[in-house]
């Protein structure tokens, strides 16, 4: 046995040092949030040097741009723009020697960012304070320098990446800038400040204001200001609109955004995740991207720092697929700085190796590039055909999940849209199938939903009839209606009202909810009585109570049926339904207080203030005693770890 454990160790010794070609563990995220294993949509083919080129080696370089089949590369340490071919094999040219418009002679001094069209090369020389604009010939046509402008208040100029529009125009990312980019137009001339981040939300900043006032003055200095991050890097597509990325860790909003003319974030309201989903049992921290690639068939690609990974969009910003990681290896990175891509590839830059990878899409890359493309292009049952072989590869891709129920739903095949839409949790897509099969639905069997409809109503106003005698025995059975009814809201509502995403049920928020309110209730409705001298008992409190509460738990169990008939649109009827629930329970809560206690209209008003005020005040006892006890808790686990680390040495 001991010889058959030792050659197992010795292979995998011997298989850590072997030379291969490991990309990172490719994964996704399922319908709940969680990162699963998934097939790659691209892997690193090889990885190209100074040294392939004929050249001398790369040194720190900072920005890749591909345009015509050229290469431009900012090999910032050696200053200069290297131009090799499409195939990565061959130096077309070197720019490191510029001329003037006097006819001077002019060098790069860490140039960080280049970008290129059809007449100009427009380049960031970031330690010479300025954007140097040339023609192909290195001519100059137009150096920018520091703005004399009183728009513009900062003291350095020193930019980092540059691209231009069609117009012209053109924008630069400068460092230690927090206005936005700077805009400048095809002669020189200071145009302002674009696309600028976000600060904080309205409600962050109070919330934060408020923590300030018990904060000390040391923590108040440590404390980062309400200032949005400057943008670290961006690119244009071929509609002008201009992508940008930010590389921060206070910044929470704004990290990927897409920017029309008017410098209007058309990302604001997307709901979509870039990055990383938030764990809470991780202590992972947030990505930092630092470049963005705007594809030809228009996928978004986000280069991020902190992991060295690739995070690949649809133009919806639905994720497709993840790829690289922090290693040696090939398809791996230490210090990654820029990305490029082509309709097939990716071109990723790290400035500690001085290398460039390659990254080449997959079988199944392919296969899902091809499939959303024949959907976009209206050729559904031919997209339908390759979206199921691409759940042939992987049996949880949610974009494939995604594409057939959007096809289906285009079919007028509702029944199958919503099966494959609540497989996905795909809400936006299932709301509408259902809403289509709902009305072939009535329009066969209308009829019977009518006296279905008169039935419900008819048993309805039977139960309304039926008089039940106030026990302990009949409240008790109140509570636990209560109980189920707080689960049956939060966990069977219809697909289409659903946002939860929790896979694993836990039953304590529920009873918190429920139960648990409702006996908060009750002991501070006796707690106030010993000020206002009322004479109710905790049972007739307790029973009191119990029958209070039955509109409110009518309304979760109504709510919750109507979730499962109604569309999106009409959630209006079922909001109507919790007010008049909520405000009926109110209601007969605040005549249970008068009449159990006998107060006249002014000391139920009083009574009711200081039994909501009696609950804040538990609340608050019972999460700081929670607080006590975790703390006592943590002490004792690290005295008993202590005690056995020394006992063990």
């Amino acid at each position: 046995m001991k010889k058959i454990f030792l050659s197992v160790m010795v292979f995998l010794v011997l298989l850590s040092f072997g030379d291969f070609n490991i990309s990172a563990e490719s994964y996704n995220y399922n319908q709940y949030g969680k990162a699963v294993p998934s097939q790659s949509g691209y892997t690193a083919e090889r990885a190209v040097y100074g040294y392939n080129l004929g050249i001398s080696e790369f040194e720190s370089p900072s920005d890749i741009f591909l345009y015509d089949n050229v290469f431009y590369l900012a090999d910032s340490g050696n200053n200069r723009i290297v131009c090799i071919n499409k195939s990565l094999d061959r130096v077309v040219k070197i720019y490191d020697k510029f001329t003037m418009p006097d006819k001077s002679e002019t060098i790069l001094k860490n140039p960080t960012g280049v970008y290129a069209d059809s007449e100009r090369i427009y380049i960031a020389d970031s330690e010479n304070s300025r954007i140097l604009v040339s023609d192909y010939d290195s001519d100059v046509i137009l150096e920018i320098k520091k703005p004399d402008d009183v728009i513009y208040n900062y003291n350095t100029f020193n930019p980092q990446k540059v691209i231009a529009d069609k117009a012209g125009n053109i924008y630069a990312v400068l460092n230690n800038i927090t206005s936005g980019a700077v805009m400048f137009d095809s002669k020189g001339n200071f145009m302002g400040f674009y696309g600028a981040n976000r600060t904080d939300e309205p409600s962050d900043i109070v919330f934060e204001s408020i923590k300030d006032i018990f904060r000390s003055d040391e923590k108040k200095l440590r404390q980062k200001r309400n200032v949005p991050s400057g943008i670290s890097n961006f690119d244009i597509d071929d509609g002008n609109f201009i992508y940008t990325c930010t590389q921060s860790d206070s910044q929470h909003g704004d990290t990927i955004k897409k920017i029309n003319s008017a410098g209007q974030n058309l990302f604001m309201y997307n709901t979509n995740i870039f990055g990383d989903y938030p764990d809470l049992y991780s202590a992972q921290e947030k990505n930092m991207f630092c470049d963005i690639d705007v594809s030809e068939n228009g996928y978004i690609n986000c280069l991020d720092f902190r992991y060295s990974r690739i995070f690949t969009y649809d133009k919806d910003c639905n994720l497709m697929f993840v790829s690289g990681e922090k290693s040696h290896q090939l398809g791996g990175f230490e210090r990654v700085s820029a990305l490029e891509s082509d309709e097939n590839n990716l071109y990723v830059l790290d400035s500690m190796k001085a290398s460039i990878t390659v990254f080449e899409k997959t079988d199944f890359g392919r296969l899902v590039s091809s499939a959303e493309n024949l959907y976009n292009s209206g050729s559904y049952s031919e997209s339908l055909e390759l979206w199921n072989k691409v759940l042939e590869y992987d049996s949880g891709y949610i974009q494939a999940y995604k594409g057939i129920a959007s096809v289906l739903l285009i079919q007028q095949n509702y029944s199958d849209s919503m099966k494959y839409a609540e497989k996905a949790r795909l809400t936006d897509i299932y709301n509408k199938a259902f809403e289509g099969w709902r009305e072939d639905f009535l329009s066969r069997f209308f009829g019977f939903v009518i006296i279905f409809i008169v039935l419900i109503f008819a048993l309805l106003y039977r139960i309304s009839k039926i008089k039940i005698k106030s026990s302990l025995r009949n409240s008790v059975i109140i509570l636990i209606f209560f109980l189920i009814a707080s689960v049956a809201d939060g966990r069977l509502y219809g697909i289409q009202f659903s946002d939860d995403n929790i896979q694993v049920f836990n039953i304590v928020p529920y009873i918190l909810e429920s139960v648990g309110l409702f006996f908060l209730w009750c002991i501070s409705e006796r707690a106030s009585e010993v000020f206002l001298d009322g004479c109710g008992t905790f049972r007739n409190i307790f029973i009191g109570t119990s029958e209070a509460v039955i509109p409110y738990i009518a309304q979760l169990y109504i709510n919750t049926m109507l979730s499962h008939i109604l569309i999106r649109d009409e959630y209006i009827f079922m909001e109507i339904i919790k007010i008049t629930g909520i405000i009926w329970t109110a209601i007969l809560l605040f005549k249970s207080v008068r009449e159990i206690n006998r107060y006249s209209f002014r000391e139920t008003v009083i009574a009711v203030i200081m039994i909501v005020f009696g609950i804040a005040v538990i609340f608050f006892l019972g999460v700081l005693m929670l607080s006590l006890f975790q703390q006592i808790y943590v002490f004792i686990a690290s005295v008993v770890t202590e005690i056995s680390y020394r006992i063990r040495s």
